[in-house]
């Protein structure tokens, strides 16, 4: 009886699914862990990672031309142990072109399995990298409010000024003013009185000399 409860006690347990670290690592783990995605690479670099797989067959090292249709790979590096966390190989950036590659890690099991990673870099060795394209994103902008002006009527009025116009006054007639037949008048009167003085004046000059 007592093994028997055992029993019914230990089986819940053993249906217990595995947990998702078990799974892990049986189905093993190929990662590239340096460069980073979207490195910029220049020279020879070092490249690390993990090749830790059930019964490790090989793995290999690759890279490609980004966005090449002709899924063609250029060999790196081959690797025939274990790796976790560690030196892959080296690559010397600068026997190939400027450009955006894939690089590529895939490590066999011996009972067929395959694992893949990959990882998108730059090569600039001679030219300046791409930066990312900057997305903008348009936000709404706070709405000033602006009072709504008042206008008042203003009553202009306009002030007249009189102008006074200055009439001149006639002055009165001067006591002294000479007119012009008086002139002439004196004059001819001065005439005849000088002719008479010279007639009576030669008179006497002949009575003198008889």
């Amino acid at each position: 009886m007592q093994v028997r409860w055992c029993v019914i006690l230990l089986l819940p347990l053993a249906l217990t699914p595995v947990s998702s670290s078990a799974s892990a690592q049986t189905a093993g783990v190929a990662a590239i862990d340096q460069p980073n995605e979207g490195e910029v690479l220049r020279g020879t670099i070092e490249i690390t990672g993990t090749t830790a797989v059930p019964n490790f067959a090989a793995a290999d090292l690759s890279f490609a031309y980004e966005g090449d249709r002709t899924n063609t790979w250029f060999a790196l590096e081959e690797i025939d142990r274990p790796i976790t966390g560690s030196r892959l190989g080296t690559w010397d950036t600068t026997t190939i072109s400027d450009g955006d590659y894939v690089l590529r890690l895939r490590v066999q099991g011996q009972g067929g399995s395959l694992l893949e990673d990959r990882v998108d870099v730059q090569v600039r060795n001679y030219t300046a990298p791409v930066l990312p394209t900057a997305t903008v994103t348009a936000t709404s902008l706070p709405v000033a409010r602006v009072p709504t002006a008042i206008f008042l009527p203003i009553e202009i009025t306009s002030t007249s000024t009189a102008l006074v116009h200055t009439t001149s006054t006639p002055l009165p007639p001067n006591p002294v003013a000479v007119s012009e037949t008086a002139v002439y008048g004196t004059f001819a009167r001065g005439a005849i009185v000088a002719g008479a003085l010279g007639v009576i004046l030669a008179l006497a000059v002949l009575r003198r000399r008889t």
